[in-house]
């Protein structure tokens, strides 16, 4: 009873909270790019027994993260250095 209570809540708030985005209209991508998403989708379909899209893009996303955490810990290290200098 409490919980359901304290969810009706949260979700109360959240409502009101996003009342003005409800209020526009649903978006739609252009006919354009839709035709183009499901075309590069079939060709990728065809290259997929050759080359794993799926595990290329978990790959990439692996690199990524990698590069990024080292680049914000590259970033934290200058910070520590450079703050006790300054005057």
């Amino acid at each position: 009873m409490i919980p359901s209570a304290f969810l009706y809540i949260i979700y109360g708030i959240v409502y009101g909270i996003t009342a003005p985005l409800r209020a526009f209209s649903d978006v739609e991508l252009p006919e354009g790019i839709t035709s183009a998403i499901t075309t590069m989708g079939t060709y990728l379909a065809a290259v997929e027994p050759i080359l794993p899209i799926a595990t290329l893009l978990a790959v990439l996303g692996i690199i990524l993260v990698a590069e990024t955490s080292i680049f914000v810990y590259k970033v934290i290290m200058w910070l520590i250095r450079r703050l006790p200098t300054q005057s």
